[in-house]
Order: structure tokens, then C-alpha cells, then sequence
């Protein structure tokens, strides 16, 4: 595993340092003008300077208080201001409302500057009070207010790097010390995220829409009209318009909460993202409730209109047709049996289920369960998801880091972008065969010698720590390799939701290997679980439900 090490003084100036290079190296035609001139400013500044921008960059807000500014790798700030506003990065004292201002002071600090504000009131009063005026005492503080030139410029460089809006140079750090390492890929101008700058806009744009949706929060019909006007328009970059697509589906759920459920249908006809379908059918669902029932004395030609019924059946029929993964045809699956009058689809699996009695006091019934199979002769490890989610992560390892376009956006990536989507399969597929069908006899030791060879690279399907050579050397020894095969072909046909949901324990005896998913008291089985109990009937791998309850205390 790779060993930490202690971060540098100025460990975040280097890393800001990484975000200006993939800037310019990558994506220089896509900056403005006013972001390259900023970027070559930027490093004609001395590194103390540098590095105090860079910490203003990384706060909150533009306005901040020069005593709250200390840093020892930094120093005295003093020069440094100065220089900053010569390179017209900051302003120090600058024009603004006095409620800006309060802000930064304490309400102690609000009181001496403002007198007759009475001290019995609340602090957003007491700003409200003074609101409206610049703010004119400056030389009465003990400190500087620096206001922040550009600050969104940190936010457009993340963003280029890391392709999303979510991550920032706190990322940087668990490299930096050693806890992730990560593969090495090829990045280049024709496989990177961004091709056009209204692209990077877009992005923005949807952040500043989802920061907006959150703010409005208790959600009025008002404040969700005005949300789905400030939608930013469809475009032709994939990712992009997946998570616009996200962004209606959640529009859409509110306004079905909030009982408009014309709005909400016609949102949620827009986007073919889960749980788009379901939530239509739903809806449909409540409304042939509350629909007056049809006079059929009184059809005419016009009335060809499908019910709401009607429809949501036809939406039915289309999600096991052609659905979007394995979620949501399960989901269509027990709808069906729902506007059919039936009873919820319960599979009709056959599959060994036992129940004994432990001692739960001590330990999670997962271990005690793991500990009363090694007392009947088994070799047991307690896996869950790891073993096989790890297993498959090393026999595709190529495949996972083969360059595709969009898939790898920087070199700090556990894995494609594309992972956990279809898409992932589909533009690799050809591969992807020839990488299983080479995992046929001693194909599958490439498994084992990848596993030394990757120790402790970050691969979003490979955790480590729980991922022993003990162990994958069990499970290679005794699965056959057709049968690890299945298992990878089922797992890519959704790998979203195929890596979780595999049984607890995984039990080697006498050359045989069997599967046991433990339930303590009062746990049921879950629809992931059931699905892979399915898979493992269907390859006839020996599974079984362990239903533990508790001894009772006097018995023990």
C-alpha cells in the first residue's frame, strides 16, 4: 500500500499551480481573454503573494478581514496586500454597504463602529438597521478589509480539471501524501471533456441553478416556475445533458409533491433518466383514481384518447421492453403485477435457506455466522461486495483505463467517467469480450499477477483493504473459470447496480466453494439480493440464507 508522507508548507500552491497547467495545456483555446491575462498576472506575482491569493481564492466569499489572514508559511501580509493591488488582484478598503461590511465584524465590533444601535438587538437587525449606506469608517478598524478580484476564476479551473463542480483542491491533498495513487492514462486534446467553452458555461450555469433550487428551499409553485424558466437550454454534449436531465426529473418530483401533475408529466417526458418512467406511471396511477369513470353511453369518435390507466400500462410495457437497467425493469416487473390486480412479484427462487441460533452479544451476526462455518471444517472470509466487484476490477483493468473520449478528464481518476453507466460496456464492448475470453484456463492468472502488480493504485471496483491474495487466491482455486465468467458477464450488463447486493460469505471446503448470505433478526432480503441470489441459481453456484436469531440469554 503506498506509504503517507507530510504535505508541504505550501502543499495548495502547488496544487493550484497543477490547475493552471491542465488549464493552459489542455483547454487554452476555451479561456477568455480576461482569463489568460489574469493566469499570466498570476505568475508574475512573487510566491508569497501567490500563495496568499490562492488561500483568498479558496475561502468563501470576497470580502475578508486582514487579521483573519495568518498563515506561517506565509508571514506578514502586509507587503504582500500591497503588491496585489498594484497587480489589481484585491482592493483593500473598499466602497461598499455598510451591511457588507458588518458581516465581517462581531456584534461587539458593529456597536463601537455604530453607537446608536441598541445592544439588545439581534446581529441581522442591527445589520438591517445600517443597511443602504457606504460604509465610512475604515480608519477606526484594526484591520484591513481586502475585497477579491475574479473570484470565480478558481471555480472555472476546477472545473476544467475535474469535468464537475463538486470537487476542489482539498482532492489534491490525499494524493499528496500518499493515501491514493492513481493509474497512469493518456490525456489528450481530442478525448478531453470540454470541446467548446459554451460547454464549461453550461456547466456553471447548471451548478448555479442547482445552488439556486437549494436556496429556495420550502419550494412554492412561484419559486418552482421560476426554476424551470431558468433551466439552461438542452445542448449536444452527452454529460451535460444528463445532468440537465437530472435536474428535471427533480423539478418534476416536486411539482408531483406539490400535486400538479400535468407540470410533472410533461417534465418528466422530457428526460429518459430514471426514475423518469416510474414516476410517470405513478402519476398516471393517481390520476385514473381521481378521473370521473367514463359514461359509455356517451362515446363518441373524439374519445380515443387513452385513459390514464391505459397509459400508464403502455409505459409498463415499454420499461420491460426496453429498459434503462435492471432497476428499473424490476421496478416495472412489481408495477405490473400491481395494475394487473395482482399480488407484488415475489421471485420464485429455489435456494437453500437454513436458521440457527447464536450468540449475538459480542459481534456482528455476520462474523458469528462466519465463526459457526469454521467450526463445521469451511475456510470463510466475510467479502460481501469486494471479492467479486474486485475480482472483475482486475481481469478488465485494461479496459477500464483504455482511452476513451471524455472518459479521463485529469490524472487524479479511481476510473472512467462512464464506469457505472451502459455506455461503459457498449463503447468498449469489443474488448471487454476478448478480455473474458481470455480468463478461460490459465487466462485467469493474469488476475493474481495484476493484483501484485496494481497493489494499491486506486480503482473505484478494487478496495484493497478488504481484498487479501488469501482470498482471491481461494476464490480462483475453486470457482471455475466459465463460472467467473458468467458472474463478470452479468455484472457488466449493470454493473451500477450489480456491484452490491452479493452474498456476506463466501465458504471454501473439500474443493468446493459455496455462497451464504447471513440475515440477523428481524433482516429481510433486499431486491439487489434477490437478483443475485437469481444469478447465482441460473449458474448453479451453491447458495444459501443463513437466518440467525439470537440465543437466548439463559441458554447462553
Amino acid at each position: 500500500m503506498p506509504q503517507t508522507s507530510e504535505l508541504k508548507p505550501d502543499y495548495y500552491l502547488d496544487n493550484f499551480f497543477i490547475l493552471i497547467h491542465h488549464a493552459k495545456l489542455w483547454y487554452d483555446d476555451l479561456l477568455t481573454l480576461e482569463e489568460q491575462h489574469w493566469l499570466v498576472a498570476f505568475t508574475a506575482l512573487s510566491p508569497g503573494a501567490q500563495a496568499l491569493l490562492v488561500r483568498m481564492l479558496s475561502r468563501k466569499g470576497t470580502l475578508f478581514r486582514s487579521d483573519k489572514l495568518k498563515y506561517v508559511e506565509i508571514g506578514e501580509i502586509q507587503p504582500l496586500l500591497v503588491e496585489l493591488v498594484d497587480a489589481n488582484f484585491i482592493a483593500l478598503n473598499p466602497i461598499q454597504d455598510n451591511e457588507q461590511i458588518g458581516k465581517l465584524l462581531t456584534k461587539a465590533e458593529l456597536l463601537t463602529q455604530f453607537p446608536h444601535l441598541h445592544r439588545s438587538d439581534t446581529k441581522p437587525n442591527l445589520l438591517a438597521q445600517i443597511a443602504g449606506e457606504n460604509f465610512t469608517q475604515y480608519s477606526a478598524l484594526p484591520f484591513t478589509i481586502i475585497e477579491l478580484y475574479s473570484p470565480d476564476i478558481i471555480t472555472r479551473l476546477l472545473a476544467l480539471f475535474f469535468a464537475n463542480t463538486h470537487q476542489d483542491l482539498s482532492q489534491f491533498v490525499l494524493s499528496d501524501i500518499g493515501i491514493h495513487s492513481f493509474e497512469t492514462y493518456p490525456l489528450s486534446r481530442s478525448l478531453r471533456f470540454f470541446q467548446h467553452r459554451d460547454e464549461l458555461d453550461m456547466l456553471l450555469a447548471l451548478e448555479a441553478w442547482y445552488t439556486e433550487y437549494q436556496n429556495s428551499a420550502p419550494l412554492s409553485l412561484d419559486a418552482l416556475n421560476s426554476l424551470r424558466h431558468a433551466l439552461p437550454p438542452k445542448t449536444h454534449h452527452y454529460e451535460l445533458n444528463r445532468k440537465r436531465q437530472r435536474a428535471i426529473n427533480t423539478l418534476a418530483r416536486d411539482y408531483e409533491r406539490l400535486g400538479h401533475f400535468d407540470l410533472a408529466l410533461s417534465l418528466f417526458q422530457q428526460t429518459a433518466l430514471p426514475p423518469s418512467r416510474e414516476r410517470q406511471v405513478r402519476i398516471l396511477l393517481k390520476q385514473s383514481k381521481l378521473a370521473p369513470q367514463p359514461n359509455l353511453s356517451h362515446t363518441t369518435l373524439s374519445d380515443d384518447v387513452e385513459s390514464p390507466l391505459a397509459q400508464a400500462k403502455s409505459i409498463i410495457e415499454q420499461m420491460l421492453k426496453s429498459p434503462y437497467d435492471i432497476d428499473e425493469y424490476d421496478v416495472a416487473n412489481r408495477m405490473k403485477k400491481t395494475t394487473s390486480g395482482g399480488k407484488k412479484a415475489t421471485p420464485n427462487l429455489n435456494y437453500s435457506q437454513k436458521t440457527i441460533a447464536l450468540d449475538l452479544s459480542s459481534q456482528r451476526v455476520e462474523l458469528m455466522a462466519k465463526q459457526w462455518l469454521e467450526a463445521d471444517g469451511y475456510e470463510v472470509f466475510y467479502c460481501e461486495n469486494h471479492l467479486l466487484t474486485g475480482l472483475l476490477g482486475l481481469a478488465i483493468w485494461p479496459e477500464i483505463y483504455a482511452p476513451v473520449e471524455g472518459a479521463f478528464v485529469n490524472r487524479y481518476q479511481r476510473a472512467p467517467r462512464d464506469l457505472f453507466r451502459p455506455e461503459f460496456v457498449h463503447r468498449r464492448e469489443q474488448a471487454l469480450q476478448r478480455r473474458l475470453q481470455s480468463l478461460s484456463g490459465k487466462g485467469i492468472e493474469q488476475i493474481i499477477e495484476r493484483y501484485q502488480e496494481k497493489q494499491g493504485i486506486s480503482n473505484a471496483l478494487v478496495n484493497w483493504s478488504h481484498l487479501s491474495l488469501t482470498l482471491i487466491e481461494r476464490a480462483l482455486e475453486h470457482i471455475p473459470p466459465d463460472t467467473l465468467i458468467g458472474l463478470f458477464q452479468q455484472m457488466l450488463s449493470d454493473l451500477r447496480h450489480y456491484r452490491t447486493g452479493m452474498p456476506d460469505l463466501i465458504a471454501f471446503k473439500e474443493g468446493q466453494f459455496r455462497w451464504i448470505e447471513v440475515k440477523g433478526p428481524g433482516d429481510k432480503l433486499q431486491h439487489n439480493q434477490l437478483r443475485w441470489i437469481a444469478v447465482t441459481r441460473k449458474l448453479n453456484i451453491n447458495i444459501e440464507v443463513l437466518y440467525v436469531t439470537a440465543l437466548d440469554a439463559q441458554t447462553i
